[in-house]
């Protein structure tokens, strides 16, 4: 099972900003969307970057926090909700330096939030705050033609 999720974030790796994400194809709100192909099938990747910053991603998958070294644990807060329990990364997240949020529940929930803070243990402490009101339109334009 790790080494399927080690392979899933070296693809998330391979096909984002940490190795190049290709044209930004549109601008919406905070978000930058971007489009490539995977190089074995053609097939259309878009990812959304978040102001310009290539370590916070966003796919119909995904939600990930990059370039950073040896992510331990993480907690998130959606709006003024209640924060998430702390959550250990895994080895795949520690040793390709990003948080990914895989989990559809929470996906789901970011679509009808405005505000996402995650607090990252790495190297230090990290603190975000990302504006995710956006998102719906971005999730729409990820669901298209143009990037499917």
């Amino acid at each position: 099972m790790l080494r399927i999720c080690f392979v899933a974030l070296g693809f998330l790796v391979s096909a984002s900003a940490f190795a190049g994400i290709g044209q930004p194809i549109a601008k919406i709100d905070a978000w930058d969307v971007h489009l490539t192909s995977d190089s074995m099938t053609d097939k259309k990747i878009c990812t959304a970057v978040y102001n310009g910053n290539a370590g916070i991603q966003y796919t119909l998958k995904d939600f990930a926090i990059g370039n950073l070294i040896w992510p331990t644990t993480y907690r998130y807060r959606l709006d003024d909700k209640k924060a998430s329990p702390t959550i250990l990364t895994s080895n795949a997240e520690r040793k390709v330096g990003a948080v990914v949020i895989m989990d559809p529940k929470i996906l789901k929930e970011l679509l009808s939030s405005k505000r996402l803070r995650l607090q990252i243990l790495a190297n230090g402490q990290y603190d975000y705050d990302i504006d995710v009101s956006g998102l719906p339109k971005v999730y729409a334009l990820l669901k298209s033609s143009k990037c499917n």
